[in-house]
């Protein structure tokens, strides 16, 4: 009686419909071909499968991450497949009449007819939906049973659904799509290629049972006090109960400590039962405490015999979104409360990480996951354009400590709401709401990405009509985002907040003062200055960014050896600007260089680095000064800041601050400076009453700092203390400095009582007045420990800081900083498999990037392999990781960063007044 299944991932093959011949002898065809071909059955490389990945497998398309390529094989997305198996069962005269056999799919993509030995038994329409399928024993044989599967194309069908339909209004990709429940983004976006695939995506097993568990559910409820978790236990079963069943349910700690047993008869399809737990460990986010897990089993059983199980990791926390009036300004704050602490979501956005999600591989996923944690992120927002995450991905975000911020699919688009899309939503809705409920990582559900924003600027949406019906207006999907998803949460999750859209709060999505805004006034919009974004701030600000290129080896990556041979690799090439899919991408990127620096367009490494360099700089902006407005009780201005964007699906520029192959941009490392667990900030800006007339265009729309401080324009620089942890008694250090000289102007010194999870003003100073440009430097030296944070300066005269910060003036171009800055590297030892290395200079450095020589072994290191996903590694030597890196750094002080993987490598630095081109080396001395 026990219940088992059958892993069906082996012996598949594919090959392209042929319409000549009917669906059934066309997948009981065998043609052949005196070579490889699409028209021939290919055994697939492996499984789960997509067609793109099959194809380039065999040589039969080529690359379309490299080139233009992209476009040579668009006519995959525009063609049907097939793939078939075959599989043995074990099937006795016994069972047949007893058991239940179900074929398990959890992922089609997206238009599948399955047949099984000649007999369809299913179609299939949707790509997030894990689809059921019962099967008439009398259907299989112990021996080569055949499942087949016909993949129509999405493009085709979705072109189909549009003609009765209509067209759609939207941003990105193709109005069809949005009839076509599929990832989004393979329509092509902002940032993506065009590339529709199709296949079993997921694994596919034959599961056999007679009675089973369907679905465990643990939601544990934490009293105010948080010394007691009531955990609510509900289990579903398949099936009618028939005979003695019990259920066997056991709870072990974090240490492997059982803490409870039960046993119970089940009578019912439905069991449920409440445990209590005192003073359970508590799960928190990233940077706030530790992640521990408690298991939770259930077995069934028959008797004394054991037919099924099943156990889920759960995380005990108390969750809250705190949405009430602030002090001095208007709207609501909108911030988390975990386990009654207030937090800073401060964290990344995340895109599906290949065009081809077949090859994002478990390793990969905790890859992602490990970087993402290790830049001090608390949070990563599920985007609504990609798809409901891996089980595998939200286990990691558990793990790992990131709240997760989970869309649902759908984004920039006025979508529909006849009858059978609203059907097929909420079967897809209520499949994936089930499969992710039970992770403690899971903090907010958001019904869509920017479809409220569309709906402002181009349909008849009136917020003030908050009942419906909107099924006959011209924005109909608010039946699916205020009512359908709105209902299945509230039922299915009930302690998971949940709002219509992302973003979404008052009157507009735009609104600075309610709910979540996207901060796009930078880079679109009014393609404002980066030095602007404390203007732009919003109560949470869940999308902002800036593009950059990516780094320099996955840019050769995209370039094929034909393209390098003659001479294609400069920034205004096809193929790198083919590589942008952004509109208008190279010209605004061209913009914000221009009013920030001196660039060479014609050096692809001066290019490169400047890219990335603007990029960190307004990340650093943007999240210092949102992360200031977290100042506590009653003041909670901003409460997150979510960049857009972590990652890329394939290799090109976009605003992803780590590239496709995991290579971390200088963004990456400002953001995690900026969201260490104690921060210190320094705002700098003038206080003349008015901006003159002699001032150059540049300055006329930076309302911040230009360049040199004067009489006329003296500069202010406002200093503050932020914390994810309770921080004692501190003393602030402070000091100007002359950057043509590296001489130090003067000194201060502040005493700070300490702060807890919030921002501390500490104190205001005036820059000096002397000819040529000051940088201001700040450092926090903690008098009693703050068992979170780690020393990362010593500075002469002052001792060890916890935190630090330097402040240049802006824009960067009219800053004359220095080629010759007497930088030194001296090696500390090693601690924890790390290398710590500590850097001193003569002169101030902007953005000094450390990076290693790469030589034959390392040949494309820091990358992984297109073909299979998995990380390289070169003569059993793994990537290089920094604890950090573009740094700027003042003399008097000794910047300690750590690295793994060097192996002995040379390190070469490149600066603001150095181009990388000159490799310009750094010994490592001993002390």
């Amino acid at each position: 009686m026990s219940s088992h299944s059958i892993s069906l991932s082996e012996g598949w093959e594919w090959k392209k419909r042929n319409h000549s011949f009917g669906i059934v002898e066309d997948l009981a065809s065998n043609p052949k071909s005196p070579s490889i071909s699409p028209d021939t059955w290919n055994p697939a490389y492996k499984f789960p499968s997509n067609i793109h990945s099959e194809l380039l497998n065999l040589n039969i398309i080529p690359d379309p991450f490299v080139d233009t390529n992209e476009n040579k094989v668009l006519w995959v997305g525009e063609t049907d497949w097939l793939y078939r198996c075959k599989f043995n069962t074990t099937i006795s005269t016994i069972i047949e009449k007893t058991h239940k056999f179900v074929l398990a799919f959890d992922g089609l993509d997206t238009f599948a007819t399955v047949f099984l030995n000649g007999v369809e038994i299913a179609q299939t329409e949707n790509m997030f939906l894990r689809y059921r399928i019962p099967v008439d024993y009398k259907l299989l044989k112990e021996k080569d049973n055949v499942l087949a599967i016909l993949f129509e194309s999405a493009w085709t069908r979705g072109k189909t659904l549009e003609g009765e339909y209509g067209i759609r209004k939207l941003f990105n990709g193709d109005s069809s799509r949005m009839y076509v429940r599929k990832a989004q983004y393979g329509y092509g976006w902002d940032w993506g290629p065009v590339l529709l695939t199709s296949g079993p995506w997921r694994p596919i097993s034959l599961e056999i049972f007679t009675f089973r568990i369907a679905d465990l559910h643990v939601s544990p409820e934490v009293s105010d006090s948080l010394s007691r978790a009531n955990l609510k236990i509900s289990v579903d079963f398949e099936s009618k109960p028939v005979g003695p069943l019990f259920l066997v349910l056991t709870g072990t700690a974090p240490n492997g400590t059982v803490i409870f047993i039960t046993k119970n008869s089940v009578h019912e399809s439905v069991f449920s039962t409440d445990i209590i737990v005192n003073n359970p460990e508590l799960w928190w986010p990233n940077g706030y405490g530790k992640q521990p897990l408690y298991k939770i089993s259930a077995v069934l059983l028959f008797g004394e015999i054991e037919i099924d199980r099943k156990e889920v990791s759960i995380g005990v926390r108390k969750l809250r979104l705190v949405q009430r009036p602030l002090v001095d300004e208007p709207g609501t704050s909108f911030f988390f409360e975990i386990n009654n602490t207030p937090i800073f979501s401060g964290g990344v956005n995340w895109i599906p990480a290949d065009s081809f999600l077949t090859e994002v591989t478990d390793e990969r996923y905790e890859k992602w996951i490990q970087l993402i944690a290790h830049g001090n992120s608390s949070m990563i927002r599920v985007w609504g354009g990609g798809i409901y995450e891996s089980d595998y991905f939200y286990s990691l975000c558990d793990q790992y400590g990131l709240l997760v911020f989970q869309d649902f699919m759908f984004a920039c688009g006025q979508y529909p709401a006849y009858p059978e899309f609203l059907s097929l939503v909420e079967k897809e809705a209520t499949d994936n709401i089930l499969r992710i409920r039970n992770h403690p990582s899971l903090v907010f559900f958001a019904g869509n990405n920017e479809d409220y924003a569309l709906a402002e600027g181009s349909l008849h949406y009136d917020p003030s009509d908050t009942e419906g019906p909107w099924d006959k207006t011209d924005f109909p999907a608010r039946e699916i985002y205020e009512k359908l998803l709105k209902s299945l949460t509230k039922k299915l999750a009930p302690l998971v907040p949940y709002a219509p859209g992302c973003p979404y709060g008052g009157v507009r999505s735009d609104d600075p003062t309610v709910g979540d805004i996207h901060q796009w006034n930078v880079w679109h919009g009014q393609q404002a200055p980066y030095q602007n974004f404390g203007d732009l701030s919003g109560r949470f600000v869940s999308e902002f960014g800036m593009q950059s290129s990516a780094c320099l080896s996955t840019v050769k990556k995209y370039f094929s050896k034909d393209a390098l041979a003659d001479g294609e690799l400069y920034p205004q090439s096809l193929i790198f600007e083919h590589h942008n899919k952004a509109a208008g991408g190279d010209r605004r990127m061209a913009l914000y260089l221009a009013e920030n620096l001196k660039v060479d367009y014609t050096d692809v490494n001066d290019f490169i680095y400047k890219t990335q360099l603007i990029q960190s700089e307004s990340t650093a902006f943007a999240v210092q000064i949102w992360r200031r407005k977290f100042k506590g009780p009653g003041r909670e201005y901003c409460s997150g800041a979510i960049v857009w964007q972590i990652n890329d699906c394939w290799p090109c520029a976009s605003w992803a601050i780590a590239d496709y192959y995991l290579n971390p941009k200088p963004a990456f490392y400002a953001l995690k400076r900026t969201l260490a667990p104690v921060a210190i900030g320094l705002t700098r800006y003038r206080t003349s009453p008015a901006i003159s007339a002699s001032e150059t265009s540049a300055d006329l729309k930076i309302n911040t700092t230009m360049a040199t401080a004067t009489t006329e324009h003296p500069h202010k620089v406002a200093i503050h203390v932020t914390t994810s942890c309770i921080l004692g008694k501190s003393t602030v250090f402070v000091r100007a400095y002359s950057i043509d000289s590296g001489k130090v102007l003067q000194d201060w010194k502040f005493e700070i009582a300490g702060t807890r999870f919030c921002t501390v003003e500490v104190a205001e100073i005036n820059v000096p007045i002397v000819k040529g440009d000051v940088t201001v430097a700040a450092w926090l030296i903690a008098n009693d420990a703050c068992v979170v944070s780690e020393v990362v300066s010593k500075v002469d005269g002052f001792g060890a800081s916890i935190a630090r910060t330097v402040d240049f003036p802006q824009p960067l171009k009219f800053v004359k900083t220095q080629a010759d800055a007497g930088i030194k590297i001296d090696f500390g030892g090693f601690k924890d498999s790390w290398e710590i290395l500590e850097i001193t200079v003569m002169k101030p450095v902007k953005g000094l990037v450390l990076d290693l020589e790469e030589d034959k072994d390392y040949d494309d290191f820091e990358v992984f392999d297109h073909s299979n996903g998995d990380l390289l590694v070169r003569n059993g030597k793994d990537v290089a990781i920094w604890s950090d890196n573009a740094l700027d750094i003042v003399p008097n002080e000794r910047v300690i960063v750590k690295i793994k993987g060097r192996f002995g490598r040379r390190v070469f630095g490149t600066w603001l007044g150095v181009n990388r081109s000159e490799k310009k080396f750094i010994p490592i001395s001993q002390k």
